[in-house]
């Protein structure tokens, strides 16, 4: 009797010791080798990608004006009028040049005749205009010049202002567009000056220059006709816009616009941006910190969200800025997507978005999952699966990724239980699949 009480009692303290430490079932990962996975996310704004600038053909005053900037246009509506002061200046202008062009071109047909009757006689006196073409050109060269650095200068001042904001693009490109204008310049009269010296030693040392130079004449006359008829088309455009009025070139969206009734506008005035809508670029901000991790053909996904839903679209970076510059008390660089899909439809210039840069590194590193990572007074560890029971082991972390962490103390291929919560060090183990 008393042996079997002695059994039911050890029976007995087993199963309350087996109670206390049960059997805990968990799921397992290998610690493996792969890259480590990053997404950074910025606010965006839409841009348009392709910019046409319109110009105004005519000179006049602006009439009734039917767009702002902002608006939808088709290729052929109106965008504004000119009052008729505009019709009679243009009507004068190509008539006068009509005039021009036909005068020229009766000296064109008659030269022949005209070079032979007074080519020889004039010789002399082409000799002496020339002595005093190139003597002012000798004397304009080195003003150039000087004028040339000057604007080097300015060109180089602004562009230092650019970088504090404190001009714009348009700005630098008007010194800049000055710059290539007297560089032009200097290069046309330093052309002119060797032509005009070749030409004067041919005229005094050949009789033969003579006939050479009256050609030289004959093709600079062909060279005015022709630059004549262009002018003649510009200013018959120019008639017809301020007949008709300035028309869409072709469709898109006016992303600047800025004609205003009564306002004076100069011929070849800017007049604003038109956008075929097809083509956007996003920019976004990028602290200085997170600098390092946008780079040139990195893939991103943009979202737009409204009350229809969120479309996403596939971009990558196409530029980064080189300079950093401050926005609201914060430093950072600016860098450009361009947006890959094809339709586009839902978005528009001046939309704010939300751009998702996946940054991946190439290397390979043994990661584990950060859920089944636990700190405590300041360590970081994990339970490892070993012999069948939950071992306790600080980790060392090296590299971060959003759901991963790289471990640098454990080896590949080490056990991991997925939930560190649910076991303590010594627990047994059973592996769920």
């Amino acid at each position: 009797m008393k042996k079997y009480i002695f059994v039911i009692l050890i029976i007995f303290l087993t199963g309350c010791k087996n109670e206390e430490n049960p059997v805990k079932k968990v799921k397992i990962a290998l610690i493996e080798r792969k890259s480590i996975e990053n997404r950074s996310v910025y606010s965006g704004k839409v841009f348009p990608g392709d910019k046409t600038q319109l110009l105004s053909s005519s000179a006049g005053i602006a009439d009734s004006v039917f767009v702002k900037e902002g608006d939808s246009v088709k290729s052929g509506d109106i965008l504004f009028t000119y009052k008729s002061s505009a019709i009679t200046e243009n009507e004068i202008k190509l008539s006068t040049a009509k005039l021009e062009l036909d005068m020229l071109e009766n000296e064109l047909i008659n030269y022949d005749v005209q070079k032979k009757e007074t080519g020889i006689r004039n010789r002399e006196l082409e000799i002496k205009a020339l002595e005093y073409e190139i003597k002012k050109g000798k004397d304009e060269l080195p003003i150039l010049k000087s004028s040339i650095a000057n604007s080097e200068k300015v060109v180089q001042m602004y562009t230092e202002f650019l970088k504090e904001e404190s001009v714009s693009v348009f700005e630098l490109e008007e010194k800049k567009t000055e710059l290539l204008t007297k560089i032009a310049a200097y290069e046309s009269l330093k052309m002119k000056q060797e032509l005009d010296e070749q030409k004067y030693k041919l005229l005094v040392l050949t009789k033969d220059s003579v006939q050479k130079d009256l050609q030289y004449k004959e093709e600079k006359l062909k060279s005015a006709y022709e630059s004549l008829k262009k002018e003649v088309l510009i200013y018959e455009r120019a008639l017809l816009e301020a007949r008709e009025g300035v028309k869409a070139q072709k469709s898109g969206i006016l992303t600047k616009f800025s004609v205003y009734p009564e306002e004076k506008l100069e011929r070849l005035q800017s007049i604003g941006m038109l956008s075929s809508g097809e083509n956007y670029i996003v920019n976004i901000r990028v602290p200085v910190y997170q600098a390092s991790k946008i780079k040139i053909g990195q893939k991103v996904r943009v979202k737009f969200s409204d009350f229809s839903g969120t479309e996403k679209y596939n971009g990558e970076i196409s530029r980064v800025s080189n300079f950093a510059t401050e926005s609201s008390n914060r430093l950072g660089i600016d860098a450009e997507i361009e947006l890959k899909d094809e339709n586009l439809k839902s978005l528009k210039p001046g939309y704010m978005v939300e751009v998702e840069v996946s940054n991946s590194a190439q290397e390979n590193y043994l990661l584990v999952k950060k859920f089944s990572v636990r700190e405590e007074n300041g360590d970081k560890y994990v339970f490892v699966l070993k012999d069948d029971k939950a071992v306790k082991k600080i980790v060392e972390i090296g590299a971060e990724g959003d759901s991963d962490y790289e471990v640098l103390n454990l080896s590949e291929g080490t056990k991991i239980i997925l939930n560190p919560f649910a076991v303590k060090e010594g627990d047994k183990i059973e592996v769920v699949k």
